[in-house]
């Protein structure tokens, strides 16, 4: 959990104080590896794709995941964000 709340904590910093969305985007696809159901992580990738348009990256990181998970509920909540 502290490896997670470490990654978005950078991912906000690249974001909001260095303006650097796409090193925001790699920082919280890092935290999503770790905390694969933080919804808040998933949104916060869903903006910076939309802002980067980065869907293509977007996909891949959330598809890598699906294949690690185990606990249905988040893989079907994945799944169905890829959707979007």
């Amino acid at each position: 959990l502290r490896k997670s709340e470490l990654l978005k904590e950078v991912g906000q910093i690249y974001e909001l104080r260095l303006m650097q969305p796409p090193m925001a985007f790699m920082a919280f696809g890092r935290a999503m590896a770790v905390m694969p159901d933080d919804e808040g992580v998933l949104d916060t990738l869903e903006r910076l794709a939309s802002e980067l348009e980065g869907w293509e990256e977007l996909i891949a990181l959330m598809d890598e995941q699906v294949g690690q998970l185990s606990d249905y509920g988040v893989v079907r909540r994945v799944v169905l964000r890829m959707g979007r």
